[in-house]
């Protein structure tokens, strides 16, 4: 499970799952997959009142705050990394992914319509499985449909994204450091003398001194 806090399982913003779907899929999952534990390493940040009125759920195990080392060696242990709504763009479902661990992602579906208005991680949207397992927010089919996948069909070797091996960053990062900024300074500086935004949309914004 990939939560920092305890807010994630009941926060309002962006949450994507009822609390009782842990214990729910777990009762359901179980007896198929001997040995299932739903487990994540979170910090309880709630307010005591908070934690009487919203208790955790029953099969969810907390190792605590892991650091990054005892993270990856919990997380590489595991069948599928079950994202949570948040945090968002975080690099977990990349190393999850590296490590051969499939990743649950989660996304809101506007009502009538294919469009998700929001995903946790918009680069997981497109990945196809069993390296990624789509899951509908509150769809509690689609919640427990995922993980059952990810137990039964998981990742056979690593996926690793090109763009993100570590010559092709510094390709990135020396085209970065050597462009010609202040050649693209004076095209726009030139253009906007000219009665030209190229910034903004059309809306004239003042001059700048290069």
């Amino acid at each position: 499970m990939m939560a920092k806090f305890a807010r994630y399982f009941t926060q309002d913003n962006q949450q994507v799952y009822d609390i009782g779907f842990y214990d729910r899929a777990f009762e359901e999952l179980a007896p198929e997959f001997p040995g299932l534990e739903f487990v994540g390493g979170w910090q309880e940040d709630r307010s005591e009142e908070d934690q009487a009125k919203h208790p955790l759920p029953k099969h969810v195990k907390n190792l605590g705050v892991l650091n990054a080392a005892r993270f990856e060696e919990e997380f590489a242990q595991s069948r599928i990394m079950l994202g949570m709504g948040n945090p968002t763009l975080s690099p977990s479902p990349y190393r999850a992914l590296a490590k051969a661990v499939a990743f649950g992602h989660p996304h809101k579906v506007k009502e009538g319509s294919t469009e998700w208005p929001f995903m946790q991680h918009d680069s997981m949207a497109k990945v196809p499985e069993p390296y990624v397992h789509q899951i509908e927010a509150y769809n509690y089919t689609s919640f427990v449909g995922a993980i059952r996948k990810g137990l039964r069909s998981p990742p056979t070797r690593p996926l690793r994204f090109l763009r993100m091996r570590r010559d092709v960053a510094d390709r990135r990062l020396v085209a970065f450091v050597n462009a010609d900024w202040r050649g693209e300074a004076e095209a726009i500086l030139k253009a906007r003398h000219a009665g030209h935004e190229t910034q903004s949309g059309g809306t004239q914004l003042k001059d700048f001194v290069l």
